[in-house]
């Protein structure tokens, strides 16, 4: 006579090794989740830096002027390009200036020579701060005819083995939202009133 509870346990140790298998699937799932997470955390943090250094390849930009500077300290007339506005009788000295104050108004050029292309003016100020050495503390703005503006800010040391370069701190029109440095080198030089710098930007633009 068939008994069907003869079949029982067997059918116990089928159930058992299944819900073995069913758990170890689980276990072997809650490790790969986080690693699999991990994993795309990473390549996501690489896909993010390798876009940002192209956009920032993409943005960066070069580009040189040249500043003529004919600076007055007497009698300056209306058509005066840079003109001193305060020294300290006590501190400055012949060999640093140091405490004058200038304002320029000065022609920026495509060349080295007044008789290039004019492409727009520096407007700002120019403080000598260096009490042992030449030293000029710089905030003025680059007025880029219809293209825009670039303002720079910074102290260029002024005969030394130092590269001379300031900050470039925003811009507008062509160079809304610009960032970058510009660096200074001298072209001509008739001391004391006469000066050709040229500068060499470099830009980040925003894409």
């Amino acid at each position: 006579m068939f008994t069907p509870f003869i079949l029982h346990p067997q059918r116990e140790r089928e159930r058992e090794r299944e819900r073995e298998r069913e758990r170890e699937r689980k276990r072997e799932s809650s490790v790969k989740v986080p690693i699999m997470a991990a994993a795309a955390k990473t390549v996501f943090a690489v896909v993010v830096m390798v876009l940002a250094m192209a956009e920032v390849a993409k943005g960066e930009q070069k580009m040189r002027v040249y500043l003529h500077g004919n600076m007055y300290y007497r009698n300056a007339s209306f058509n005066t390009e840079s003109v001193a506005v305060g020294r300290s009788a006590s501190m400055s000295t012949p060999v640093t200036s140091f405490g004058e104050v200038h304002v320029i108004d000065d022609p920026l050029t495509s060349g080295p020579t007044m008789a290039s292309s004019k492409v727009g003016r520096g407007q700002g100020v120019y403080a000598y701060c260096g009490r042992t050495m030449i030293s000029a503390w710089w905030s003025f703005t680059a007025f880029l005819d219809g293209r825009g503006t670039l303002t720079m800010v910074g102290v260029e040391q002024i005969g030394t083995s130092v590269p001379r370069v300031l900050s470039v701190v925003g811009g507008t029109g062509e160079f809304a939202h610009a960032r970058g440095s510009v660096l200074i080198g001298t072209t001509a030089a008739k001391p004391p009133n006469y000066f050709v710098v040229s500068l060499d930007f470099t830009l980040l633009l925003p894409s």
